[in-house]
């Protein structure tokens, strides 16, 4: 039974040398993987491991992953663009340019970030996006602050909305609640 098992797992490295050699690679990483996980403790899986290793080393097959992880990324781009989640693809697009500039992937993330900077709709919503979550965050500090009866730091961070952010709708709410606070102080 032994002896057919590693004749099974040896039958399947000779597949996935052959894949290799057509080109395949992920097809041939996938079929070695899954001779270390399905003959595991085989002289099959200590083949294919070994195998897994002179295939990592292969510069043909780094430049292989390298090019299937820009592509990655740019499609992680291109749907997060599409969301309308402009800082996320904005944030994969960066990732790429600097960390995959020798793949085929480049100069499509460097033109589709080009387009997104030079957008004004895209780059105010991203600013409006970028206040509300610090607004939100001061008047969630501030609040916090006021529960604790630390008044001095609630006002600071009311302040900080307001004088950030003053036209906003999260500036009128510090000012309302800075007033509220500064009654209840006048109050005791």
């Amino acid at each position: 039974m032994l002896k057919t098992i590693d004749v099974r797992g040896l039958e399947k490295i000779e597949a996935a040398k052959a894949l290799k050699t057509e080109g395949k690679w992920q097809e041939a990483v996938a079929e070695l993987e899954s001779i270390v996980r399905d003959f595991k403790g085989s002289n099959a899986a200590k083949t294919a491991i070994d195998e897994l290793a002179r295939l990592s080393e292969d510069p043909a097959f780094r430049r292989v992953q390298r090019e299937a992880a820009a592509h990655k990324i740019l499609n992680a781009a291109k749907a997060a663009n599409d969301a309308g989640q402009y800082a996320k693809a904005m944030s994969c697009l960066r990732t790429l340019i600097k960390q995959f500039e020798d793949t085929s992937s480049y100069e499509e993330a460097k033109k589709l970030l080009a387009e997104l900077e030079n957008n004004k709709e895209v780059m105010a919503k991203l600013a409006n996006d970028e206040a509300e979550s610090k607004c939100q965050s001061w008047l969630l500090m501030a609040k916090s602050f006021r529960l604790n009866k630390r008044h001095e730091q609630a006002i600071e961070y009311y302040d900080r909305v307001i004088a950030a952010f003053p036209e906003s709708k999260f500036a009128d709410e510090a000012r309302e609640k800075k007033a509220e606070l500064r009654r209840l102080l006048d109050g005791q």
